[in-house]
């Protein structure tokens, strides 16, 4: 048999700059014929630039270089037909589509369980398709299925299983006959395999180099296979360890990092030790790779682990190894990321350095290129992201959910201000449309809320109805769609055509790699929208959120020109000066064993498909071709989103290595310390005062409601903001139904109904008109909230007791004035303050005098704390009252809370008269004398307005006014989100 031509180039010499010397040792006529076949596009890239920086950027003609896997048809017939003059070329159909498969698989799905949705649908049918991939590149046959029904109990759950994998067992082969298409994976194999054979037929008159591949794909493998035996063929190796024990060597299992490699020397016959070293690598095994080595070694051998420390040469090869390899753990994956940052910027410190962060974990790696941009540093992802994270693909699922939502203000607002929306209207609109008609509770669903609710406004925008035509206008092939089944090409049709129409230009929102990605993924669902069944909105919108994920966009530009982010796969063969290997946790790196929903692990095994361990051995070769690098740092956080991590199993080992061996090794690295620096000014900054402001006594106020004066005493701050700086906060979008807006409910209901029976006893079906009165209010409150519902048989309840208990009150008093405002001036020091309060009911009693009510949906005020002057707004309405204050000067002798909760106890009376120290005109007086004391010491421009932390059952613009004065800081109050359930 023929000498295989087998090389490798050792873990701890950059691979492409080593392939790159010994090629461009040979002849130029020899090196320009040659062909390269390399793992991944971005390893015949960066062989393409140091070819170039090997020829000091001169020109030279370079050799073909190509992606292993990627084998072109055309080339192949070319190649076939010119080269070697076949009659009979390889037939070989073309590659379905990705998306083209997804949605027949997903058909076939759906006539098996019509019960599933859409998106489980999707997400099995991917599952299908990499079960079918896994099968074609492993070159497997589905007729052995049958032949793995397992024992006992587990028979009839695998007998469902091969029922519904009859889909591609039985339906999908006779799909694809149909279209003259074949899966990709099988397509890719076929290729390889004519290419292999054409090649070991006769082999090609140009010198062929496989380089960096460990031939885990078997048809990668026949490849290898023949390239090795081609006379001007050669295969190099990645980091074939040479010097690994034998018992080591023959015992490790598929997740040591030399196992790919020892499958593949095995099917080639090869003994390790007649692979030669790539002529031109200098470098023997150094004390990086022994430590690698070590790292990994198999369990059979660990415990060689125990002499160690008796063996003070091979002790001290490994401390040797650990120079310049540095393990930062931080707390957090934000205080990692920052640490990594620093650790790039420094790189570039020092002219011609390069740093690479490999990386699985896209969130870091999201991170440390925002991170970054603080430098005007711009790094790229080489992994690149989903479609759904970037702009065209957040675009258009914002239109679909504002259509679902029915154009809620928050859907609404999220669409409009992306930055792909380009609506004609006035600078200033948008501002206006969202403080008015955004915040506060939900408008009625659809366009015709928002109508509603411009309408309904006090102060109308003329500008609102014209902009709401306008939305009309460009949703309109969109929003008809809301309701019913429809085909799936209608709903692609109208969702290009309104983002187009919002864009204000198409070519907009189809520019960029993102943009171009939308289009043919669009273009691709359009042209297989007849393989969907009729659907509604929410069923297309998981259909366009499940596919806009699946996509991935790669940027063109890879940034900075020394500084490069990559993934595993992407940075195979990749070698710079720093090489950072970030978020070394378990379930990240390596990742976490995928669950199969068609084969236990046993059956997979038995199948002839490769198991979890494979893909961690993959993984494993990477971590150790990388640790090997001259430079390199390992990180990883503690916690992330909250929970405890996991350390990688490779730095467990190292902890149990470095243990074993009594080597000291630290975790706190100075990097972290710098980017903690770089988050703090390091100025010592004190905490905000309690704030005291004393406005200009011209700027007080010289008129105030009894509410406000209730707020005065409480937190004098709210008065400051309130009616001095006149802050108001705005309710926030989409507010849920609140105390407040119920309480105001109740006022209005119970002030229509008693209006309609002022001097009259009540009739016998009084119930039944008061919920009739409000029914018709709640359909006036043009909201979408459910909290109405949930409300609604409290209101029940809070109804019969007030329609019982008023025919009893009438024994006693008749209602006079119902939510009237009234008013008392009283002389000061600066001319005159004038006090009012709004009433919500007071009644004329029977034997003389007035009673004065006030409904509250919560819990009443004490009434000692009302005789203390705390709560102070019933004896405030009193001194009105006794004054004229309300149109009519009349004794007050009863102050009462009626509390309407509809709770349990949907009602009660709480009277604020209980005996001689505390009538009406005792606290109506003290209420007086105080309110005079108060107004008083106000005047004087010394006296502050002094912030108090907020009571812990405030109102929520009491917690946004306590919030502005910065309580956090000086008040000690922890955050209490209860409810208020008084109304005023």
């Amino acid at each position: 048999m023929a000498e295989r031509n087998l090389y490798t180039i050792p873990p701890d010499t950059p691979f492409l700059r080593a392939l790159a010397e010994g090629l461009l040792a040979k002849p130029a006529e020899v090196f320009a014929r040659t062909l390269i076949l390399l793992p991944t596009r971005r390893a015949c890239r960066s062989l393409r630039s140091t070819f170039l920086a090997l020829n000091d950027g001169k020109p030279v003609l370079l050799p073909r270089m190509q992606p292993i896997g990627d084998v072109d048809q055309d080339e192949l017939d070319l190649h076939l037909a010119g080269l070697y003059g076949v009659k009979d070329l390889p037939d070989i159909p073309p590659a379905m589509s990705s998306l083209k498969r997804l949605m027949l698989l997903g058909r076939l799905i759906r006539q098996r369980d019509m019960t599933l949705s859409h998106e489980q649908t999707l997400k099995l049918a991917a599952s299908l398709a990499t079960l079918v991939d896994q099968v074609h590149t492993e070159n497997l046959d589905f007729n052995s299925l049958n032949d793995l029904v397992p024992a006992g109990e587990l028979a009839a759950h695998w007998r469902l299983t091969l029922e519904f994998l009859s889909i591609i067992t039985e339906h999908w082969p006779t799909i694809l006959a149909n279209e003259g298409e074949i899966d990709a994976a099988d397509r890719r194999n076929r290729l390889m395999l004519a290419l292999s054979a054409a090649w070991q037929a006769q082999p090609p008159a140009f010198p062929v180099i496989a380089a960096g591949s460990t031939g885990s794909i078997p048809a990668t493998a026949g490849l290898l296979d023949v390239i090795s035996l081609l006379p001007e063929g050669a295969v190099i190796l990645p980091g074939l360890d040479q010097d690994l024990d034998i018992p080591s060597w023959d015992s490790f299992g598929a997740s040591h990092p030399q196992a790919t490699l020892r499958t593949l020397l095995n099917r080639l016959k090869v003994d390790r030790r007649k692979v030669r070293i790539w002529p031109t690598v200098t470098s023997g095994d150094s004390e990086r790779v022994l430590l690698a080595r070590e790292i990994m070694r198999p369990a059979e051998t660990v415990h060689t682990w125990k002499s160690i420390k008796f063996e003070e040469a091979r002790r001290s090869a490994i401390t040797r190894g650990l120079a310049d390899c540095d393990l930062i753990e931080t707390r957090t994956l934000s205080d990692e990321a920052q640490a990594i940052a620093v650790i790039m910027r420094e790189t570039l410190e020092q002219p011609n350095r390069t740093a690479a962060l490999v990386t699985p974990d896209r969130e870091l790696a999201r991170r440390v290129s925002s991170a970054l941009r603080k430098w005007d540093i711009s790094v790229d992802d080489s992994a690149g992201c989903t479609l759904a994270s970037l702009s065209t693909g957040q675009f258009l699922t914002f239109i679909l959910a504002c259509v679902k939502e029915g154009f809620t203000p928050l859907s609404l607002l999220n669409l409009m201000k992306h930055r792909l929306c380009r609506l004609e209207t006035e600078n200033d609109l948008l501002h206006v449309f969202e403080s008015k008609l955004c915040h506060g509770p939900r408008p009625s669903p659809g366009l015709k809320g928002l109508r509603e609710r411009a309408l309904s406004l006090r102060q109308p925008e003329p500008a609102f109805l014209p902009f709401i035509d306008l939305l009309e206008a460009l949703f309109s092939s969109l929003a008809p769609l809301a309701q019913g089944l429809h085909p799936a090409i209608t709903f692609v049709s109208a969702l290009i055509q309104t983002a187009e129409k919002l864009a204000g230009d198409k070519n907009l929102v189809w520019a960029g790699d993102n943009g171009e990605a939308a289009a043919q993924l669009l273009s691709d669902l359009h042209d297989q929208a007849g393989t969907i069944p009729a659907l509604d909105l929410a069923s297309f919108q998981d259909i366009i959120d499940y596919l806009l994920q699946s996509v991935t966009v790669r940027p063109r530009s890879d940034g900075h020109p020394r500084l490069v982010i990559l993934g595993q796969l992407e940075a195979r063969l990749i070698r710079s000066d720093v090489m950072i290997l970030g978020s070394l946790n378990e379930g990240s790196w390596p990742a976490e064993a995928r669950h199969d929903p068609w084969m236990s692990r046993p059956m997979r095994s038995q199948f002839g498909l490769p198991g979890s361990e494979r893909s961690i051995g993959l993984s494993a070769h990477d971590f150790t071709q990388f640790i090997s690098s001259p430079r390199v740092v390992l990180t990883r956080s503690l916690k992330i989103d909250g929970a405890a991590t996991v350390p990688s199993r490779w730095l467990q080992r190292l902890d149990t290595l470095l243990k074993a061996a009594n080597i000291p090794f630290g975790r706190n690295s100075i990097y972290s310390a710098w980017a903690q620096t770089l988050q703090h000014s390091g100025e010592i900054i004190a905490p905000a005062p309690q704030p005291e402001p004393c406005p200009p006594v011209e700027t007080r106020p010289l008129e105030l409601s009894a509410t406000s004066i209730e707020r005065w005493m409480k937190n004098p701050y709210h008065i400051y903001i309130t009616k001095i700086l006149r802050l108001r906060p705005l309710d926030p979008l989409d507010k849920d139904i609140t105390a407040a807006d119920r309480g105001s409910f109740v006022h209005n209901v119970l002030e229509l109904f008693l209006k309609e029976h002022m001097d009259v006893s009540l009739p016998l079906d009084a119930y039944a008109r008061l919920m009739k009165i409000a029914a018709d209010e709640a359909q006036t409150q043009r909201t979408d909230s459910a909290e109405w519902q949930l409300w609604w048989p409290r209101f029940e309840r809070l109804a019969k007791w007030f329609v019982d208990y008023e025919r009893e009150w009438r024994t006693e008093a008749r209602p006079w004035l119902l939510e009237k405002t009234g008013s008392h001036r009283f002389p000061t020091a600066r001319g005159s303050f004038t006090l009012t309060a709004r009433a919500d009911r007071i009644d004329r009693l029977l034997t003389g005098g007035a009673a004065i009510i006030d409904y509250k949906t919560g819990a009443p005020p004490s009434s000692k704390s009302v005789a203390s002057g705390e709560n102070c707004q019933l004896p405030l309405e009193g001194l009105i009252l006794r004054h004229g204050g309300y149109g009519e000067a009349i004794e007050p002798l009863m102050l009462q809370h009626w509390q309407v909760s509809g709770g349990t106890n949907p009602g009660d009376i709480k009277k604020h008269e209980p005996g001689a120290a505390h009538t009406a005109d005792n606290l109506i007086t003290v209420a007086e004398e105080g309110l005079k004391r108060l107004v008083a010491a106000y005047d004087q421009p010394d006296t502050p307005y002094t912030a108090h932390p907020p009571a812990a059952r405030a109102y929520d613009e009491e917690k946004a006014i306590a919030h502005l004065s910065r309580v956090a800081e000086w008040g000690n109050v922890e955050s209490n989100d209860d409810s208020q359930e008084e109304a005023e």
